[in-house]
């Protein structure tokens, strides 16, 4: 009977930033890319298969498969969640409940958009919002290439909701480019770089 087990975290455990899932299956003849983890019944990535060692591809039964899932807990609310593998046969594992907490949490944004002198219409901007904790002075940055500044924004709150135009400071139309999300709680002292790309099109 084909078992996927995860092995870390462990139930209760609290989860911060990027991290990753390991899971293990004794599915030998599943492809890699047929497990993927769920996290609060929601399909997520799939798994990342750690190679055989020389020693271990020589065994005659082969040893318990590990894998690896990554997880960005910055895009989700703090608070439990429920972490599972499943393969495309639909056999899961366990259940394993979680906690995540970070600072900044359930950040979201429109990765593309059309870059426009008039931008008032969905796909003309980039919504970007996320969770503050505790409440406090924020900023959100949208840096070029370069880590140079384009856009900055400030607030205070427990809430961030802005949405950036494609303009600069100075009130001009940003080149079209890849620009990176940077997101700062200040009295936390906390900065986030988000690792998503917003691409704003000509």
């Amino acid at each position: 009977m084909t078992q996927h087990t995860i092995k870390s975290p462990i139930p209760g455990e609290v989860l911060q930033g990027r991290c990753h899932v390991i899971a293990e299956t004794s599915e030998q003849s599943v492809p890699f890319r047929a497990l993927s983890l769920w996290i609060d019944g929601h399909e997520t990535v799939s798994g990342v298969l750690r190679p055989l060692l020389s020693a271990e591809a020589e065994l005659e039964t082969p040893p318990v498969r590990e894998m690896l899932f990554p997880i960005n807990t910055f895009l989700y609310a703090n608070g439990s969640h429920t972490l599972e593998i499943r393969d495309c046969r639909n056999s899961r594992s366990e259940h394993v409940a979680v906690r995540f907490e970070n600072v900044i949490s359930s950040v979201s944004y429109d990765p593309i958009f059309e870059l426009s002198a008039d931008a008032t219409e969905a796909g003309s901007y980039s919504r970007i919002c996320a969770s503050v904790s505790p409440a406090q002075e924020w900023a959100a940055e949208i840096q070029d290439s370069h880590g140079g500044s384009v856009k900055r924004y400030r607030g205070h709150g427990a809430q961030i909701d802005v949405s950036w135009f494609g303009h600069n400071d100075a009130g001009e139309l940003a080149d079209a480019d890849q620009y990176e999300l940077v997101i700062k709680a200040i009295d936390s002292e906390y900065t986030l770089t988000a690792g998503g790309i917003i691409k704003a099109r000509a």
